[in-house]
């Protein structure tokens, strides 16, 4: 089967006499655009946010095991030379590698660099028990001498909303970490695991509405892993 111009390789078996379905599938795929990727996604529901678009390509070797609706996963995805911008991101966001390692303890990523201008953020995570109803997620966001322009563009690129009303200049060290149980892989479910330090030297922030110093957690929000993968 294709998404869009790129071929997938499967294999395997269906059993649809139980209730879900259960499946013994093995999935392949070299060079899958990850612009075609994003128009699935955000056709299932799980889009970057609006005016973003992202570039880049996954190659990917998993088996899927079990009903249909939770599988066990097992396998490697590896993405390369991903970029993403759009009207929020004066400078494009990008990742050259990120690899996730499947097996049906947990979704492990590598160590990798999120990179927006001169602005490195340097992060990792691990998902435990994703077949349970509260998987338990473990990230680390660390960004030393950040410029906020930039944050600000990685987390509104991935869907973070509570940052659209902050604007200005400045510098921050992030050094945070997330650990615990989840209801959903989203932004806002990762925020209210975080826990950590953020040194900040701002000037001339504006933010309409609310006390910036309880929306700052939202900064490390762009861990929305379900819109990377």
């Amino acid at each position: 089967m294709k998404l869009g111009p790129t071929p997938f390789e499967l294999t395997g078996t269906l059993e649809t006499k139980s209730t879900p379905a259960h499946i013994d599938v093995n999935l392949r795929a070299n060079n899958i655009s990850v612009a075609e990727a994003a128009k699935f996604a955000a056709a299932s529901g799980m889009a970057l946010s609006q005016g973003t678009t992202a570039t880049g390509s996954v190659n990917a070797n998993i088996q899927a095991t079990g009903a249909v609706d939770k599988p066990v996963l097992t396998g490697t995805v590896a993405a390369s030379n991903l970029q993403m911008s759009g009207k929020e991101t004066p400078q494009p966001i990008q990742i050259q590698s990120v690899n996730l390692n499947l097996s049906p303890a947990e979704i492990r990523s590598n160590p990798f660099n999120v990179v927006s201008g001169a602005t490195t953020v340097n992060t990792q995570f691990t998902m435990r028990n994703y077949l349970a109803a509260s998987p338990t997620v473990d990230a680390t966001v660390k960004a030393p001498n950040a410029q906020l322009p930039a944050v600000l563009a990685m987390a509104k690129a991935y869907g973070v909303t509570s940052l659209d009303k902050v604007s200005g200049d400045g510098t921050l060290n992030l050094d945070m970490r997330a650990s615990g149980p989840v209801k959903s892989i989203s932004a806002a479910e990762i925020e209210k695991a975080l826990n950590g330090t953020i040194n900040v030297n701002f000037s001339n922030v504006k933010y309409a509405g609310a006390n910036i110093s309880k929306e700052l957690a939202s900064i490390a929000g762009f861990l929305n892993l379900g819109s990377i993968t």
